[in-house]
C-alpha cells in the first residue's frame, strides 16, 4: 500500500538529534505527530506527553549548547593562533575520528609516533553532561 511505502521511507530518512521539546516546535515539525514520529526522534505516550525515551531538550539547553559550542570554536583558534596545531583526533571506545576523516592524508597523525595522542571521549552521566556544558558556555572550563 502506498502510504505503507511512504512511511517506510520516512522512517528510513527519520534524523537524529535533539529536538526543542517545545510542544509548537514539535508540532511543526511533525505536524500529524501521535505516537512514535516517522520524522524526528519524539514519542508521545497515550497520555500526551513525550515518552522519556524522546531526544529532546528545553531551549535553555539548546542555548547551552550553542554557548559552549562558540566557547570551544574561540578556544580553539586561540590556540592556532598561539601555533598549537598538532592533530587530536577524538576516539570513543576503539572508534576513532581518523577512521573516517578525508583529512586523514593531510594531518598525518599517527599514533605510534613520539606525542601523537588520541583524545579519549569519557564518559559522563546526563547530569555531568549538562554541567560540563554549562562551565565551558560560560568559560570557566577547558575541554582536556
Amino acid at each position: 500500500d502506498e502510504k505503507e511505502i511512504e512511511n517506510a521511507v520516512l522512517r528510513q530518512m527519520r534524523v537524529e538529534g535533539l529536538v526543542n521539546e517545545d510542544p509548537e516546535i514539535i508540532r511543526r515539525l511533525d505536524t500529524g505527530l501521535s505516537g512514535d514520529s516517522l520524522v524526528i526522534p519524539v514519542k508521545r505516550n497515550k497520555n500526551g506527553l513525550l515518552a522519556a525515551s524522546s531526544s529532546t531538550v528545553t531551549g535553555k539547553q539548546l542555548d547551552l549548547m550553542r554557548e559552549a559550542s562558540h566557547e570551544e570554536m574561540k578556544d580553539i583558534a586561540v590556540r592556532m593562533l598561539d601555533g598549537e596545531i598538532r592533530p587530536y583526533p577524538s576516539r570513543d571506545n576503539n572508534i576513532a575520528a581518523c577512521d573516517w576523516c578525508p583529512y586523514r592524508d593531510v594531518c598525518r597523525f599517527d599514533p605510534k609516533k613520539k606525542g601523537m595522542l588520541y583524545h579519549d571521549l569519557k564518559k559522563y552521566s546526563e547530569d555531568e553532561r549538562w554541567e560540563r556544558i554549562r562551565r565551558i558556555s560560560e568559560g570557566d572550563l577547558r575541554e582536556e
